[in-house]
C-alpha cells in the first residue's frame, strides 16, 4: 500500500465542496439542517485516517478552504509514522495554486513540504487541443511544486490524438516527476592488492527526494555466479532522502576482498536497497544507461590470485 488518501469529505470525497451541487445558503438547505463541516469535524475525519493506518503514508487534499485541517495534519498530529504527503486533483488548471501563493503566510504551510513528504496529483480532465487545462501547465506545475507521482486516468483523448508538442510535455512530466538517481562521477583506484577505492557523486536528475526507506550498498559479487560475499551501506536512508536536485552525495570509500574468498575474480556493484523489502521484490534502478538486469551499477572487478 503506497498511502491512503485522507477523503471522505466534500464532492468526490476531495475536500471541496461545490455550490453547483449543493447551496449550503438555501432555505431547502438550511430546512435540512445542511451545513458545511466545522473545522472539529474535519481534523476528527482527518484523525480517524491516521488512527486506522499509522504507518501508511496518508496524502491530504490542499484546497485551501480547508487550511486547518491541513495545518492539523502536517505539523500538529502525532499520530503517524511517515509525515503527512499533499494531494492535488486538479493538475492542468492554470492558476490552481495562486490560492496559496498569492497568500505568502498560508504558503508557508506547504511551500517547502515536497522536501519531506510527496506531492502525488491526478490531472484535471482535458484532452487533445484543450487550452486549459493544458499538457503544458501541467509539466509546470510538475517543476514548480516537485509533484512525484501523477494519475492519467482524466486524459479524455487517445495517445495519437494529442499534438506533438501535447505529446512532448506529457513524456517530459512522467520522466521529470518524482527522483532519478545516477552516478554522475566515479572514479576507481586499486591503492593495494585485493583494496579499492572508490569516489561517487549521486545526483537526483528528478524533481523531488527519495521519500522511501533506501539505501545505497556496495556488494562484493562473485563475478561468475553473482553470490554475494560482502555489503557495506554506503549512504543510509536519510542520507538518501537528502539528494535533491544541485544537492548531491559524495562518498570516499575503501574495499577489501574478505579473507575467505578464494582465487576468482569478483565484481563490485552498487545496488539500492530497500529496508523492509517490498513484497514484491521490485529493485529501484539506476537513472543511467549501463547497468547491470537487476538494477545495480557494476563499478569495478578484483581478481585474487
Amino acid at each position: 500500500l503506497a498511502w491512503v488518501d485522507v477523503g471522505l469529505y466534500g464532492q468526490y470525497g476531495e475536500w471541496v465542496l461545490s455550490s453547483t451541487q449543493v447551496d449550503y445558503g438555501s432555505a431547502a438547505a438550511t430546512a435540512l439542517g445542511m451545513a458545511p463541516a466545522s473545522d472539529a469535524t474535519r481534523r476528527a475525519i482527518a484523525r480517524m485516517h491516521f488512527e486506522a493506518f499509522p504507518t501508511v503514508r496518508q496524502l491530504m487534499f490542499v484546497p485551501r478552504a480547508n487550511l486547518d485541517t491541513l495545518r492539523y495534519a502536517l505539523a500538529e498530529q502525532a499520530i503517524t509514522a511517515l509525515p503527512v504527503g499533499l494531494r492535488w486533483d486538479c493538475l492542468g488548471q492554470a492558476g490552481y495554486m495562486n490560492q496559496w501563493t498569492d497568500r505568502p503566510a498560508d504558503w508557508a504551510l506547504i511551500k517547502d513540504h515536497w522536501q519531506l513528504a510527496p506531492w502525488v496529483a491526478e490531472f484535471c480532465p482535458f484532452g487533445a487541443g484543450s487550452a486549459n487545462p493544458s499538457a503544458a501547465t501541467a509539466l509546470q506545475q510538475v517543476r514548480d511544486f516537485h509533484v512525484s507521482t501523477v494519475g492519467n486516468a482524466n486524459l479524455q483523448s487517445t495517445w495519437d490524438s494529442f499534438s506533438p508538442a501535447e505529446q512532448q510535455a506529457l513524456a517530459a512530466l512522467g520522466r521529470e516527476a518524482g527522483y532519478r538517481l545516477a552516478a554522475t562521477q566515479a572514479s576507481v583506484a586499486l591503492p593495494t592488492p585485493g583494496t579499492l577505492r572508490l569516489a561517487l557523486r549521486v545526483d537526483n536528475l528528478g524533481n523531488a527526494p527519495v521519500y522511501e526507506p533506501w539505501v545505497l550498498q556496495g556488494q562484493v559479487r562473485d563475478a561468475a555466479t553473482g553470490h554475494v560475499l560482502g555489503t557495506q551501506v554506503l549512504l543510509n536512508a536519510a542520507q538518501v532522502q537528502d539528494i535533491i536536485a544541485g544537492r548531491p552525495a559524495h562518498l570516499d570509500t575503501t574495499w577489501t576482498l574478505p579473507n575467505s574468498a578464494p582465487a576468482g575474480q569478483y565484481a563490485l556493484h552498487l545496488a539500492w536497497v530497500r529496508t523492509p523489502a517490498l513484497a514484491a521484490g521490485q529493485p529501484m534502478r539506476w537513472n543511467m544507461a549501463g547497468t547491470e538486469p537487476d538494477g545495480s551499477l557494476r563499478v569495478a572487478t578484483l581478481k585474487r590470485n
